[in-house]
């Protein structure tokens, strides 16, 4: 377990978080559907968000971070390595939150990820049995 984020990084966690929560949850059947969408077992397709955002395609917490924590000006999304730097992720962490090995990602939705992002923040810590409760 990592030590407790600083303050940069738990203000970058609370912008993630704000960014999930405006996410619709992804249907498989929704293919095509317009708007911000969040499916943790699917990528973002695109980076077509510009200024306003909302390019309509599906992304999981790697890929709403990516362009939430991306602070230039053509906003094309940062590497997922620097996503885990600006969170003070390990990159034993940043496996374990981004593609979890002990959860079903079919099954992740966006408040069991806002959670886990939200205990990281207090704690150090990326744990997803705690959505188990």
């Amino acid at each position: 377990m990592s030590p407790i984020p600083s303050p940069a990084a738990q203000a970058r966690i609370a912008k993630l978080v704000q960014a999930l929560k405006k996410l619709k949850p992804w249907k498989r059947s929704a293919r095509g559907e317009n708007g911000d969408l969040f499916a943790m077992d699917t990528w973002r397709e695109t980076w077509d968000w510009g200024p306003k955002g909302g390019c309509g395609s599906v992304a999981c917490i790697a890929g709403t971070a990516q362009v939430v924590l991306d602070d230039s000006k053509e906003q094309k999304g940062i590497p997922v390595t620097h996503v885990a730097e600006l969170l003070e992720l390990s990159k034993a962490e940043a496996n374990e939150l981004f593609v979890p090995t002990s959860i079903d990602l079919n099954s992740v939705t966006k408040s069991m990820a806002i959670k886990v992002l939200q205990h990281y923040a207090k704690t150090g810590e990326v744990n997803w049995s705690i959505c188990n409760g």
